[in-house]
């Protein structure tokens, strides 16, 4: 039995995902360089390793010499999945509606309120860790992202519509 005939289901090992993900990472690198040259270099990071990434999850799905290196080189393949199940559909949608969450916050608060927020509500509420938990795990993120971009990048990160003069003009 190969990788390809192993336990996930047909939708799982479907050749769908990896495109529609590049499909994504292609639009979000063209959309990146509608930025200024400063805004564009982390979103291009993103969606060129997101683009390797889908590249090699694309290849892992066919059978051959090339496929098979990748499954044993990245750990790729469905004969022994990170997740024992397939999971439900509610669940999937929920995992989406804590990133769109995040990502409105990201557009409305800026970067910094949103990261510790995010972390302590998602850790608090879908992860029912402890309040005492929750609270370490979200100062603690956002030391580290005020430190590595803040102050060793000198980065000014996204501060929100709602916390800079500029509003809607920079979208």
């Amino acid at each position: 039995m190969t990788d390809q005939e192993d336990i996930a289901s047909p939708a799982v090992r479907s050749v769908y995902p990896p495109i529609v993900w590049l499909t994504f990472c292609a639009g979000f690198v063209a959309w990146s360089y509608d930025l200024d040259s400063v805004s564009r270099a982390a979103p291009l990071l993103v969606g060129y390793a997101g683009l390797v990434l889908g590249a090699l999850d694309l290849v892992s799905r066919f059978e051959g010499r090339a496929p098979n290196a990748v499954r044993i080189t990245m750990g790729a393949g469905f004969s022994h999945p990170e997740i024992t199940h397939n999971s439900k559909l509610s669940a999937e949608l929920v995992q989406v509606g804590w990133m769109t969450l995040f990502v409105v916050m990201l557009l409305f608060i800026g970067v910094l309120p949103a990261v510790p927020v995010y972390v302590l509500a998602s850790m608090r509420i879908n992860g029912r860790r402890t309040w005492k938990e929750s609270v370490i795990a979200s100062v603690a993120t956002l030391a580290f992202v005020f430190v590595v971009f803040e102050v060793l990048l000198a980065f000014e990160l996204y501060r929100g519509v709602l916390f800079d003069e500029r509003g809607f003009d920079r979208w």
